[in-house]
């Protein structure tokens, strides 16, 4: 299999460096969405580490039982 890199801004997706896919599932509100995205930024800075911020606008893909409307979800 041929290996495949994929960028993300400044990340290397796929490369040989370690980075960070992080966020709350649900962007729930303004507030909360903000402090996530400070807190990764700062834990990136200070370990060195890039992050990449995910979160969703759609409550739906939230995952119940084993239910969920993701295209990502075992169950779809």
């Amino acid at each position: 299999m041929t290996k495949r890199i994929v960028s993300v801004g400044d990340v290397a997706c796929g490369s040989e460096d370690l980075f960070l896919i992080a966020g709350p599932c649900v962007i729930e509100d303004d507030t909360t969405m903000l402090r996530a995205a400070e807190g990764l930024a700062e834990a990136s800075q200070r370990l060195g580490i890039p992050v990449i911020f995910k979160s969703s606008f759609r409550s739906e893909e939230r995952r119940v039982g084993k239910e969920c409307r993701s295209r990502w979800s075992p169950y779809h």
